[in-house]
């Protein structure tokens, strides 16, 4: 089995790799598939790079590790950091809320509902005498436009604390100027 690396000179970033079962005249493969304008590099066919190239380069004609920077390497950690953050701030910002006594949805479309119809009963003066906002357990509760108002307070409220934290922990990304630093910033 003979396999190879197709890189390009310039920048020494592979491109692709090939592994050809009984090819016999490795060079012959390398020519007859390695696109014009790129090198190629042939390889033991048990090295890492062929399963990832990621994290390889040719540099003066031999396979050598990329080593990111220390710049490179906190990019990486903010942004790896960022995307479990904001899983957390998406949770935060839609927690169920409890309220007279009961648990209601904080899902986006459920909070979007409550407002809603705050927004339309609250022009007309009153909620139906038959209105009612359906809880968490999907059970019918009554509720006066003083009550719904309250509930969409509740979740403003919410949303508001998870957007204050939001704000405060990217600061404390943006800032820090460590790996170790960067994933001491939580939720």
């Amino acid at each position: 089995m003979d396999s190879f690396v197709i890189y390009n000179s310039a920048s020494g970033k592979i491109s692709g790799v090939c592994t050809l079962a009984h090819v016999g005249d490795i060079e012959a493969a390398i020519a007859a598939n390695t696109p014009a304008g790129l090198s190629a590099l042939a390889v033991d066919p048990t090295h890492a790079v062929l399963t990832s190239q990621a994290g390889w380069k040719v540099s003066d004609g031999a396979l050598v590790a990329i080593v990111p920077s220390d710049a490179e390497l906190l990019a990486a950690a903010q942004a790896a950091q960022l995307v479990i953050l904001s899983s957390r701030y998406e949770a935060a910002k839609t927690e169920n809320a409890t309220y007279m006594g009961t648990s209601f949805m904080g899902d986006a479309d459920s909070q979007q509902v409550f407002a809603n119809a705050a927004n339309v009963y609250g022009k007309l003066g009153a909620t139906p005498a038959d209105f009612f906002a359906v809880d968490a357990s999907y059970n019918m509760v009554p509720m006066t436009l003083d009550q719904l108002d309250g509930l969409t307070s509740v979740f403003a409220a919410q949303y508001w604390t998870a957007f204050q934290r939001w704000v405060a922990v990217r600061q404390a990304l943006a800032t820090a100027t460590t790996v170790a630093a960067v994933q001491a910033v939580v939720w």
